[in-house]
């Protein structure tokens, strides 16, 4: 008895150290997956902080892309998911923008620490500031802010984002495995900057004097405790993470009520079985007791035995009485002999037949007989007691439910054999395990939240353990690693050596030593590698981990930890870091990195500072035409030939650039004089003289060439001289193709340039200078022509036709964008009039809208007035707006109005810009327009193919059609069929048109179509 009270002891201590270990592990796999996820925020904010400083340093060299940041900054803060506000101040500190007020306040902040900071300390990285009352006087934020730098690397001013902590907190209180659950962010400072639940108490409070803070950290960056919080005294099983890239501790406390709660009803079970065993111990005793003193006892002592007899039975009701649980003796017939009084309890609550608490009563047969919701467990607890009796077993259980009609409750049913005068019979004990079994299922929940927690992760959570012979081997690995890793975690576990072979040959060992050194040394595992996938590509892996024992008392060396899919993430970085410096399609360096050579070479680093150069732009002043005429893939095999032939003309050694789209410039160190310019100009257009081979065929380019001449000790700074090259090029285009100009002065050029195509722009209405060209939009199931993209051209009678990319903004600088505007919708009406009267009824004309129509208070009255006076229905009109403009909420009743008014609105160019589901489904869309550098980049890349297909999934779940613009290959149309995209529009089937054009291919050109549709299709 005395062995089984000690087992029973030993067990008990064990299982408590055991729920305690496991709520540690719950602790750190929360702390683990909150610091992956502020890893990744950290991530985007730095991707964010990037854009923004090149629009930045963009808007300082061609100030006139200044109205555009704005916006700009308004459209990066939507895509943040915590950021509630971003804000831009200059270089004295006051603020020039605000990402929710296009005019902000000069208002300084230069008296903030993080900006002298920043201002004093070069390449100073990101900031996470103390929490702050914002401008708008919302919820408390956080502040994190990065250094602005100029080109030349000095202080141009501070990038800040503040953090929703309204935002961050919802998660952190979903995340929480009980309702007495704390999760903590702290500064690494000790100061606390959010806490879910309860955070009035305590955010923005020092925890300098908190045991995290003077004992544990100091020590460790990723670990465990147990300690009283000090804002409730509640004590916890704490474990915590430093963010290794953010000056950030993350805390996760489970209350120990949780944490001990399952051991509590497990102790009780226990005592309970523990008072049956001594129970019966005491009632078989008295029986035997009794019998030896009914024989051994004379007559004449019979009442005093009897007094006696009866004071033991008293002990032995006493006991049983005690008993928290129900006791039944039966007979060898299964008749109740006697009961405990908790059987009295339990069988008036269950209506056992009889005044006397069911005693005479066959208890094998009111279970046989039972009808109702737990009639199936009855009869199961009769065949057990029943096979007791009859000598089959030793002894039976059973748990069943038995629910009363205001709660659920559980029993567990023990039956055990006892000899008794008239046979074998059994003791049954019924016990009340209700408290037990909401505990199970309360543990089942949260190890159901914990699964969809784990599921949800950006990753996949392994578990290893180091052998003594220094290898590690797999305990367990997340399903989800055939997603990542390439082969499947079964494989894995079974094959110890399968992980090692997907990695690169150098790469295994490095990996492998990285493991051991965690798990010997007791630190946080951060390691990075590659693996081949089976389709061959390589995917780069993030590994974290941290290293405890599984128990206090294990010596085992086991380290959990989460694989992270970072392959966007070195992608990324890498084209960042290529964009930066060079242009992708020629190879040349872009438009910062010749400001950057161009400064070097002033200040006369690496040159004589006595040498004269020249910088030379040359300019393919058609590639607008043959973009036109053959499409954009012809545009670009034109650019990159034109980079080959300057590059075989000047020779090597020479710096060539792209600074921008149609044009190259040249650093020559060998021209010093305005002779040896002219020279170098004539030989660079004699090599343009004979036409380029691209796909099969030849082009012609015209170039025209501008160049200024830098002499020694030259005061200008490499703006001033690109922008005077750039003067040169202008007065050489005005001059007309095949010429070139030499130091033109940037401010003469643009007075002369703003003053012509202004007078000229003035007086194009009037004189009928511009036209409309039509570019068809077919339906790909059948064929047909649905209506055209409404195109505005400028016949200049000096320059020529000319794209709206020259003239549209300097007339919307002069304002003349509104007058010219409104003859395009006008125009546009009018000629889809003529096109439904020659009997095409249903085509539809789409016009492109800009912000500033939408911002006029008379646009839907001048949409309304042009529809009226053309005479067509409103659903033949489409609108055409940018991402930015349609998801503006300034512009969201607007847009209503004009839904309301019966006409089509579309997105042009959908995902170059900032589009979210959540702005799609609350905005009136009809029709979203696939920007063609995605459709046409879909046979170079499986990335753009799997986003074109997602964008038409979109739409077609949120009843939204797709127009697939620059189509220009059978190949391509394939694909969209494939998807089931709607309209298609580009070179493929027409380019735009003349207006009489595109009626004669209304009636005539769907023969052709279906041609080139079926030939897709083959």
């Amino acid at each position: 008895m005395a062995a089984y009270v000690a087992l029973t002891i030993w067990n008990m201590t064990a299982f408590r150290k055991g729920a305690v270990q496991s709520t540690f592990n719950t602790a750190e796999s929360l702390a683990l997956a909150i610091d992956a996820e502020f890893d990744l925020v950290a991530h985007k904010f730095e991707v964010a902080r990037y854009s923004i400083t090149e629009k930045l340093r963009d808007a300082e060299q061609h100030p006139e892309h200044r109205s555009g940041l704005q916006n700009f900054v308004t459209a990066i803060e939507r895509q943040l998911q915590y950021a509630d506000r971003v804000f831009v101040l200059d270089a004295s500190g006051r603020l020039v923008i605000d990402s929710h007020d296009s005019t902000p306040s000069a208002r300084s902040f230069a008296d903030m620490d993080y900006f002298s900071q920043h201002r004093e300390t070069a390449s100073d990285p990101m900031r996470i500031n103390q929490t702050v009352t914002p401008i708008s006087g919302a919820d408390t934020q956080l502040l994190v802010t990065s250094r602005i730098e100029k080109v030349d690397g000095s202080f141009d001013g501070v990038l800040a984002f503040a953090v929703s902590l309204a935002k961050l907190r919802p998660t952190l209180l979903e995340m929480r495995p009980d309702p007495e659950s704390v999760i903590a962010i702290f500064h690494a400072n000790s100061r606390m900057l959010l806490r879910a639940p309860d955070p009035q108490k305590v955010e923005g409070n020092s925890f300098a004097n908190y045991p995290l803070f003077t004992r544990y950290l100091p020590n460790a960056r990723v670990g465990r405790f147990k300690a009283e919080e000090q804002s409730d005294d509640q004590p916890r099983y704490v474990a915590y993470r430093q963010n290794e890239h953010l000056p950030l501790v993350i805390a996760v406390a489970i209350s120990e009520e949780h944490a001990t709660g399952i051991w509590r009803e497990h102790l009780d079970i226990e005592l309970v079985k523990l008072a049956f065993v001594l129970g019966a111990v005491l009632l078989f005793a008295s029986l035997v007791v009794r019998s030896l003193r009914r024989i051994g006892l004379a007559a004449a002592n019979l009442q005093s035995q009897t007094v006696e007899m009866e004071a033991s039975r008293g002990q032995q009701r006493a006991v049983l009485d005690a008993l928290p649980a129900s006791l039944v003796l039966l007979d060898s017939q299964g008749i109740i002999v006697t009961g405990n009084a908790n059987w009295h309890h339990f069988a008036d609550a269950n209506s056992f037949p009889g005044e006397d608490h069911g005693i005479g009563a066959n208890y094998l047969e009111i279970c046989e007989t039972a009808t109702g919701e737990c009639a199936e467990e009855a009869t199961a607890a009769a065949q057990g007691i029943r096979n007791v009796i009859e000598g089959r077993r030793r002894e039976t259980t059973l748990e069943y439910p038995c629910h009363a009609p205001d709660q659920h409750r559980w029993f567990q049913m023990l039956a055990s054999a006892v000899q008794l005068e008239g046979g074998r019979g059994a003791v049954v004990m019924h016990v009340d395990i209700t408290s037990r079994k909401l505990a199970e299922v309360a543990l089942e929940d949260q190890n159901s939240r914990l699964r969809s927690l784990t599921q949800i992760m950006p990753g996949v959570l392994f578990r290893i353990r180091i052998e003594d012979e220094g290898d590690f081997r797999w305990l367990a690995l997340d399903a989800r690693s055939a997603e990542i890793l390439g082969v499947a975690a079964t494989k894995v576990i079974e094959d110890n050596d399968l992980f090692s072979k997907v990695l690169p040959p150098e790469e295994a060992a490095r990996v492998g030593a990285a493991f051991a050194h965690c798990i010997l040394t007791r630190q946080p595992l951060h390691v990075e590698f590659p693996v081949t996938a089976p389709d061959g590509r390589t995917r780069w892996i993030r590994a974290l981990g941290n290293c405890e024992p599984p128990r206090k008392d294990s010596e085992d060396k086991v380290c959990d930890g989460l694989f992270l899919d970072i392959t966007a993430e070195r992608e990324a970085s890498i084209a960042l870091e290529l964009t930066r410096t060079h242009n992708w399609l020629t190879g040349l360096a872009n438009r910062p990195e010749l400001l950057r050579h161009l400064t070097q070479r002033l200040s006369g680093s690496g040159q004589s500072a006595t040498a004269s150069f020249a910088v030379v732009l040359v300019s393919l002043n058609n590639l607008w035409e043959i973009n036109e005429a053959r499409g954009m893939g012809a545009g670009d095999q034109v650019l990159v030939a034109a980079a080959k032939l300057l590059q075989d003309t000047v020779g090597s050694g020479q710096f060539l650039a792209r600074p921008s789209s149609r044009n190259f410039a040249l650093v020559a160190d060998t021209v010093a004089t305005d002779e040896e310019a002219l020279t170098l100009a004539e030989s660079i257009e004699r090599s343009f003289h004979q036409p380029l081979r691209i796909l099969g065929s030849s082009v012609r380019v015209n170039v025209n060439i501008g160049i200024t001449i830098c002499g020694p000790q030259d005061d200008r700074t490499a703006a001033t001289v690109f922008n005077d090259a750039v003067a040169s090029l202008h007065e050489a285009e005005r001059m007309g193709p095949g010429t070139h100009r030499l130091n033109v002065e940037h401010n003469e050029f643009e007075a002369q340039t703003g003053m012509v195509l202004r007078d000229g722009l003035a007086s194009a209405l009037e004189n009928g200078e511009f036209e409309l060209h039509f570019q068809p939009r077919v339906r790909i199931r059948d064929g047909a022509v649905t209506g055209a993209e409404a195109l505005l051209r400028w016949s200049h009678p000096f320059f020529g036709m000319q794209p709206p990319a020259r003239f549209i903004p300097v007339a919307e600088r002069s304002g003349q964008i509104v007058e010219m505007d409104a003859w395009v919708l006008r125009e546009a009406c009018r000629q889809t009039r003529t096109w439904i009267d020659a009997g095409h009824a249903d085509i539809r004309t789409a016009v492109n809208v800009s912000a500033i129509q939408l911002q006029r208070t008379d646009f839907i009255s001048t949409v309304e007035n042009v529809l009226s006076e053309t005479g067509i229905r409103p659903a033949a009109l489409e609108l055409e707006l940018t991402e930015s403009a349609a998801f503006d909420p300034g512009f969201g009743d607007i847009l209503g109005e004009l839904r309301k008014l019966g006409t089509t609105i579309a997105i042009d160019d959908f995902g170059t810009g900032y589009s979210s589901l959540s702005y799609l489904r609350g905005f009136p869309i009809d029709v979203l327009k696939i920007d063609q550098s995605f459709v046409r980049r879909m046979l170079e890349t499986d990335a753009d193919v799997s986003l074109v297909k997602a964008i038409i999934d979109i739409a077609r779940a949120l009843d939204i059609s797709v127009t697939a613009e620059g189509v220009e290959l059978s190949e391509q149309l394939a694909i969209l069929q494939g998807f089931g995209c709607d309209e298609v529009q580009g070179y493929f089937f027409s380019p735009p048109l003349t207006s009489e054009d595109f009626g004669w291919f209304l009636s005539e050109g769907r023969t052709q179509i279906l041609s080139k549709i079926e030939q897709a299709s083959s």
